[in-house]
């Protein structure tokens, strides 16, 4: 990392970029203007049942997304640009179908949905320059799901809701991280003592994934699912509000589901833009810049 004493033009073009990204849009924003309907008010209605329901909804689809990121994630792949596009239109797809059977059927779709938006969220951290084979980056994608600013209540005009949020998130993470380390390497050295045949390899799996979630590190991961599953829960009871709405049909539900995967998509580039910068320039720097830029834009949207 190269420390210098001011970012360049286009960094910092990008940076407003992210700025905007991450601090201005609302998942109920879009969802209002797109359905045409008060999605708060939907979700002051919906019974304690059905939030507890989303809420374990959400604790699974989180889960889902940790096994994924943690030991199917493609490292290999590298890429200079996402395709946000293609994941619209597959979240946009799933969304119709659902918006057209309706009711409950948006919670069934939630773990899908949420699968593709890791599968984009990852996309577009290496086409930020993000190493996918790196726990830190890795965590970094789940993470995203819990920095939506829609779940910072109250008025916080004179802070950066987005540093508030991640700031209370990177604790865990890189406790997470380093656990999950340490589990991962010592499932390696127990796979090298046993590894007496080539039937060893098929059974990498069922070995490395108890170690991950040993009793050392079960904890701690636990611990940060809980915050980002709370964290994502705010904005999918907004998303689930807004599908079910009465006569929402497919077109309200592809509607939805394209809000949703955007709502994220720009989350996403936000934060990878951000880290990308802090390798650079280091998180000092790039925490000032980024706090007079929002600043700037506050004061302009007055």
């Amino acid at each position: 990392m190269v420390e210098l004493m001011s970012m360049s033009d286009e960094h910092v073009e990008s940076l407003r970029r992210a700025v905007k990204q991450l601090e201005f849009p609302t998942f109920a924003d879009k969802a209002t203007s797109l359905v045409g309907k008060p999605v708060e008010m939907t979700m002051k209605a919906l019974p304690g049942k059905y939030q507890r329901r989303i809420s374990a909804f959400v604790h699974r689809a989180i889960d889902r997304c940790f096994d994924w990121v943690l030991l199917t994630v493609d490292t290999s792949k590298q890429t200079t640009t996402s395709s946000d596009m293609a994941h619209k239109f597959v979240a946009t797809g799933m969304g119709a179908v659902t918006g057209f059977v309706g009711g409950a059927a948006f919670l069934a779709e939630l773990p899908l949905t949420t699968g593709v938006l890791l599968r984009t969220i990852a996309d577009i951290a290496r086409s930020e320059g993000e190493d996918l084979s790196t726990l830190d980056a890795r965590l970094a994608c789940v993470g995203v799901f819990a920095l939506d600013t829609t779940s910072v209540r109250g008025d916080h005009s004179g802070l950066s809701a987005y540093r508030m949020v991640r700031q209370s998130l990177s604790n865990l993470v890189a406790d997470a991280s380093t656990q999950l380390a340490q589990g991962m390497a010592q499932a390696a050295a127990a796979q090298t003592m046993t590894a007496v045949s080539a039937q060893a390899s098929a059974e990498v799996a069922a070995t490395v994934t108890p170690n991950i979630a040993s009793a050392e590190s079960a904890p701690v991961l636990v611990r940060l699912i809980n915050e980002i599953a709370a964290r994502f829960g705010v904005t999918v009871s907004e998303r689930v509000a807004a599908g079910i709405i009465p006569v929402i049909g497919a077109v309200g539900g592809a509607a939805v589901n394209f809000a949703f995967t955007d709502h994220f998509q720009r989350i996403a580039h936000g934060h990878f833009i951000v880290r990308r910068l802090e390798r650079i320039y280091g998180r000092g720097l790039v925490a000032d810049e980024y706090e007079k830029i929002r600043t700037e834009l506050r004061s302009q949207r007055k």
